[in-house]
């Protein structure tokens, strides 16, 4: 092998190490966190392509995750967490409920239902 095909195996293995390193820690910090229930909106709900809204309603076309931002309603402060595609069949951007998570961790979100007057 030449010099130059173990320098790019080389960072290649850096750059999988440090990303693996990043993903471990982050999921150390997530377990090391208490569960925190808030009073929050949604913002934001983000596909990345994974999902197509139309008419609107989603549909799937591929099992994975998505972004929302949640905005604490307490603090202002806004928190993206990735979420299941099976939770949007019950979260719609501007819901407001309590929501559930752990460090960056989402753990759910129960809409706030609207009593009939």
């Amino acid at each position: 092998m030449s010099a130059q095909g173990i320098v790019i195996l080389l960072i290649v293995f850096v750059v999988f190490s440090a990303f693996a390193i990043s993903i471990a820690k982050q999921w150390s910090r997530n377990n090391n966190s208490q569960e925190v229930s808030v009073k929050a909106r949604v913002l934001k709900i983000r596909d990345d392509g994974w999902f197509q809204k139309s008419s609107g309603t989603y549909r799937f076309d591929v099992t994975g995750s998505c972004r929302i931002t949640f905005e604490i309603i307490e603090s202002g402060q806004c928190q993206d967490l990735n979420v299941s595609m099976g939770e949007l069949d019950v979260i719609s951007e501007g819901d407001i409920g309590t929501l559930t998570m752990q460090g960056t961790r989402y753990i759910s979100f129960k809409k706030q239902v609207l009593e009939d007057l």
